[in-house]
């Protein structure tokens, strides 16, 4: 019955931390938050080149594929990098001198990938190794800030923000230890009045100007830059850094959630086989005081026994420091960009 209700409230546990997990992917799939094959193309589009001059990246214009041609140093470097992290190599972007043929953000199929062409995902090696050696660079020093009109019959249908002018700022969040997470968070709000506009709200406008908007040339005229940048710092940075704060929280305890269940079937284990050998030793004990079993046969067992004990007890050890290991929340945040946004009639 111990082990019954133990599994039971394990279960109900899991089951709640699932629940919570598809609520959050149909919440992003909604809002169109995973990376599309332009996100990811343009983002390597404009770091290869300036981290390895003569590498390129081409749109092909169907199906998600574009070309990517790596430098010989490019090739190299990323080799090597594949190295350093004992992951796999032979890849057709390693290997290849020429343009390789390469479907982004999307995985292959289940029949597999496709013949000649590499699916480049954001996790994709080449991505994390391009990220890595960014991140060494002065580039994330640098916050790109956007100006860019959009017609409000280009905005989403749910998307309820009236024609006006907006700010809205983007941050990319790190949550690593056990299975790492990034999200993008968006806030934004009205100029000049300084209200707030809904979160999604701004997630969408955002995602609105770069897929459909043009650029605004005029918006260093015609808006206070200072006024601009003195509401991002105040309420979008302030709100941000309150949502950053929240989630850190949530996924934290959802970490510690999840290292208490496995402690405890860990030490209900330990405690199930410490007995069971225990009761070995104990029988055979018995019997070699009553001479009822073979004395060499009962002392073999004891021995046995008695050896597995400390096994046991430096394997639940080490699978306790793995599970602590587990349950370390490491949190950054990073400002991504700022957009200026003028939604027009």
């Amino acid at each position: 019955m111990r082990i019954e209700r133990a599994l039971e409230e394990e279960a109900a546990a899991l089951i709640a931390h699932g629940d919570r997990i598809l609520l959050s992917i149909r919440a992003a799939h909604e809002l169109q938050r995973w990376i599309g094959s332009r996100d990811l193309g343009r983002y390597l589009a404009d770091t290869l080149p300036a981290l390895f001059p003569g590498s390129a990246v081409r749109d092909l214009g169907r199906d998600d594929l574009y070309e990517i041609r790596l430098t010989q140093e490019a090739r190299v470097e990323y080799g090597f990098w594949l190295q350093q992290r004992r992951l796999p190599g032979g890849g057709r972007l390693e290997r290849e001198t020429g343009p390789v043929t390469c479907r982004l953000a999307r995985p292959a199929g289940p029949r597999g990938a496709q013949r000649g062409i590499e699916a480049v995902t954001q996790t994709h090696p080449l991505v994390r190794f391009v990220s890595e050696r960014l991140a060494e660079t002065d580039a994330p020093k640098l916050r790109p800030a956007i100006a860019a009109r959009v017609a409000s019959a280009s905005l989403r249908p749910t998307t309820f923000v009236p024609p006006g002018r907006y700010a809205v700022l983007a941050m990319l969040w790190r949550f690593g230890g056990g299975v790492g997470q990034e999200r993008i968070a968006y806030a934004g709000v009205a100029v000049p009045s300084g209200e707030i506009i809904p979160d999604d709200d701004a997630e969408r406008l955002m995602l609105a100007a770069a897929e459909a908007g043009a650029m605004w040339p005029e918006a260093a005229s015609e808006l206070s830059t200072e006024d601009v940048a003195e509401l991002c710092e105040g309420a979008l940075l302030d709100r941000l850094a309150v949502r950053f704060a929240t989630e850190r929280s949530v996924l934290q305890a959802e970490r510690q959630d999840r290292a208490s269940i496995q402690l405890r079937t860990l030490e209900q284990r330990l405690e199930d086989d410490l007995l069971k050998q225990r009761e070995i030793v104990d029988r055979n004990r018995e019997a070699l005081r009553l001479r009822t079993e073979n004395e060499a046969k009962a002392k073999s067992q004891i021995a046995m026994a008695e050896g597995k004990i400390p096994t046991l007890e430096e394997r639940a050890s080490q699978r306790r420091a793995a599970i602590a290991r587990s349950a370390e929340l490491r949190a950054e945040e990073e400002q991504l960009a700022l957009a200026v946004i003028e939604v027009l009639p």
